[in-house]
């Protein structure tokens, strides 16, 4: 029996099947182990990195931190704790993502890591802390995977990426350009079209193009995302809503008719999927009022935007970032 759960973990982890199997191997463990038998623990990892992945974060919060609250091995807890680290980031709670991931990088230092673990939270860390500081965090990752995988690793694609998000941040996107291009194509040939990283990579590749005005290439690389995005994680994701906001933003500017409606349904999923104080909402948002301004409707515009303000009050500060010499 130990043995099919063991399969089950593997047909998640390698095919990519989504929550389903995660979940039935699990209860399984769960049954016939109990919850502090290791293969559980590790089941109810799968799971919740699979919840994660789908963007079900309130299910994949809990699984996490039962988990890691079973585990006694250092180098166990520390994995756990790196993956409560990024579902943080992904729920936009940036001060608890930092205050972990520093302590986790303490952790690492102390036990003399392997230098791969400390890139993968400096690259989280990256994602939390102002973007000047982030910048050196994503700039020590990627030397340290380039020297220890090599240019063309996928890790190496990612830390790439990584820094082309800071550098966009800081409005400067014709820098960071090439960079998403070229992370883009290599997790489209490392992983596949369809995995979720692949399919995040050519979306802000897209926004990247469209930002810069250049509406041609952006619409052909949120039409590649649309299809990546769409058959990873579905069409009710809130990064499938990202999708279409920006490809019906690249519409409006081209004078297609249906940009209109494009934005509202891409709204309309992010608003269902995302918390009020989330960033990705809160700069979703204001795009639907300010188009019906444009369009005259100035009632539907003055009860639109209300609700903005006070969800981006809400959200906290960013603090400043000691980075490490």
């Amino acid at each position: 029996i130990r043995d099919k759960h063991v399969t089950g973990v593997r047909r998640v982890l390698f095919r990519s099947e989504g929550a389903k199997p995660a979940r039935e191997a699990y209860d399984e463990a769960l049954a016939a182990y109990g919850p502090a038998d290791p293969l559980t623990v590790s089941l109810a990892l799968t799971l919740a990195d699979s919840h994660t992945q789908l963007g079900r974060f309130d299910a994949a919060e809990p699984l996490y931190r039962d988990a890691r609250a079973r585990l006694r091995d250092p180098a166990a807890r520390i994995d756990a704790d790196t993956r409560i680290m990024q579902l943080l980031t992904r729920m936009d709670r940036r001060q608890e993502a930092e205050a972990l991931g520093r302590d986790l990088l303490s952790r690492l230092t102390a036990s003399r890591a392997d230098p791969l673990q400390s890139a993968r939270v400096y690259l989280d860390l990256a994602a939390v802390v102002a973007p000047e500081d982030g910048l050196a965090f994503a700039r020590t990752a990627l030397a340290l995977r380039t020297e220890k995988l090599g240019e063309k690793h996928v890790d190496t694609a990612r830390a790439q990426l990584a820094i082309a998000t800071l550098l966009e941040a800081l409005g400067r996107y014709a820098e960071a350009e090439p960079l998403r291009r070229t992370g883009a194509w290599a997790l489209r040939g490392k992983l596949f079209a369809q995995h979720p990283e692949t399919a995040a990579a050519w979306l802000r590749y897209g926004e990247n193009l469209l930002l810069q005005g250049k509406l041609k290439e952006a619409a052909g690389a949120l039409s590649t995302a649309e299809f990546s995005v769409r058959d990873s994680v579905g069409e009710k994701h809130p990064q499938y809503g990202r999708v279409l906001l920006f490809t019906g933003m690249t519409q409006l500017r081209q004078g297609d008719p249906q940009s209109i409606a494009t934005i509202e349904r891409g709204l309309t999923i992010i608003r269902a999927g995302l918390a009020p104080t989330h960033i990705d909402r809160v700069q979703a948002e204001p795009t639907w009022g300010i188009l019906k301004l444009l369009s005259r409707d100035s009632a539907t515009a003055r009860s639109q935007f209300p609700p903005v303000v006070p969800a981006g009050r809400a959200r906290p500060p960013p603090r400043a970032a000691t980075v490490p010499a």
